[in-house]
């Protein structure tokens, strides 16, 4: 979030709209009133409701397209075309480069799950976009998770793995020890 957003919520100027999923109805209509639209990743049947879904496409430079569609709210087509275009053209220059490069390390991306207790190698498509443009190559196949209950199977799946990157999630403050 932007030092601006964060000085507006801590103002009170801003505040997080109630949720449609179990929340204050008759809080939500009134929040709905106030506005004359409402982003948010998941459709609704609110009038006011825009999706935004840009997390779903796969690829970066498809996810940096819908800094465009946001710009139509805003009549800022323009400005959102040369911010594009300028995060295309870095984009595929530096995807040139990293392109030439024979060696092409190879990257895990893992999380532990506390719910189904098994480590978790995530193969998701837009990581291996991220990765392949940026002269990697993934462990395993796009769009197929790669699960383990003993870690002596994930330490196996690991064994040339150049990066590994850890998503595993904590409720509160990473410790290590």
């Amino acid at each position: 979030q932007s030092p601006c957003f964060q000085y507006l919520v801590e103002e009170g100027e801003v505040g997080a709209m109630e949720s449609a999923f179990g929340g204050d109805a008759a809080k939500r209509a009134s929040q709905l009133q106030q506005v004359d639209a409402l982003f948010q990743f998941s459709p609704s049947t609110d009038s006011k409701t825009i999706a935004i879904t840009a997390s779903a496409d796969p690829g970066p430079l498809q996810r940096a397209e819908w800094v465009e569609f946001m710009s139509l709210f805003f009549n800022k087509e323009a400005e959102a075309m040369q911010v594009f275009e300028g995060i295309r053209d870095r984009y595929l220059c530096h995807r040139k480069q990293v392109s030439e490069h024979s060696v092409k390390p190879v990257v895990a991306w893992a999380y532990y799950s506390s719910w189904s207790k098994e480590w978790v190698i995530t193969n998701a498509a837009f990581k291996h976009y991220y990765l392949r443009d940026a002269g990697a190559q993934l462990v395993g196949s796009t769009n197929t998770d790669m699960k383990f209950n003993t870690t002596s199977g994930l330490h196996a799946a690991l064994e040339n793995v150049d990066i590994l990157i850890d998503e595993t999630y904590s409720a509160g403050a990473y410790t290590f020890s």
